[in-house]
């Protein structure tokens, strides 16, 4: 794994702390997930590509603002209302993540090696449409064509390897804004009372997953789909 990691921290006399991290990373491994297994035993060096949680992008961003309301502050620091609505501290995160790495596979029943992977070849360029659900692809599936399956004309060696290579493509990212808003009363020194409402992903964006890679069989309408 190698990586640039950058974190800032800033405190406003606003009242407005912000804390920002960023990584541009990549990870690298011979095994699927974390501790899997592999996906070639012959040619056993097509393994090594991304591992399948590598996020190229991470951008974090959290912060609590103050409100500028209540004893104290610029506004409202006087009065019964100066109780009421001051004294609130507004804090959320941000999260913003570049998609994770997928496989393009075909069936691997002409290989007659059990244990491997087979691939389709890569025929055009991949083309990243963002559709979603059936009908509206991720990305174009005719960049995408069946290996050798069978001795021909066109295929005169025979069975062989696609030239698609593993985790080579990456699906949707991610967006997450989570949200608090909390007020602290405080009867004594030791005695206090806090009123808390928490959103998590206030924005309501879906988060998708990989779209589906089986690659060029004829009962599989949804290549290429987010489902």
């Amino acid at each position: 794994y190698n990586a640039l990691q950058v974190k800032m921290d800033r405190r406003f006399n606003t009242g407005l702390g912000i804390t920002t991290s960023f990584t541009y990373g990549k990870g690298m491994a011979f095994q699927t997930a974390e501790d899997g297994g592999l996906q070639y035993y012959i040619n056993f060096h097509r393994n090594w590509a991304r591992n399948d949680i590598d996020r190229t992008f991470v951008f974090t961003q959290s912060y609590v603002y103050e409100l500028p309301f209540g004893q104290g502050k610029p506004w409202v620091n006087s009065g019964p209302a100066k109780h009421v609505i001051g004294g609130w501290k507004l804090s959320g995160v941000l999260t913003l993540m570049s998609g994770l790495p997928f496989n393009i596979t075909y069936s691997g029943t002409a290989l007659a090696a059990p244990g491997n992977t087979q691939t389709p070849n890569a025929v055009g360029a991949f083309n990243v449409l963002k559709g979603i659900n059936v009908g509206s692809p991720w990305f174009d599936p005719s960049a995408f064509a069946a290996p050798c399956s069978a001795v021909s004309a066109a295929c005169p060696n025979g069975v062989q390897f696609g030239n698609v290579g593993r985790n080579e493509f990456t699906g949707p990212g991610f967006f997450g804004l989570d949200l608090t808003l909390a007020k602290e009363f405080h009867f004594t020194e030791r005695l206090g009372l806090q009123i808390r409402a928490e959103a998590f992903s206030v924005t309501n964006t879906p988060v998708f997953s990989n779209p589906n890679g089986t690659c060029c069989t004829s009962n599989n309408a949804n290549f290429g789909v987010v489902t």
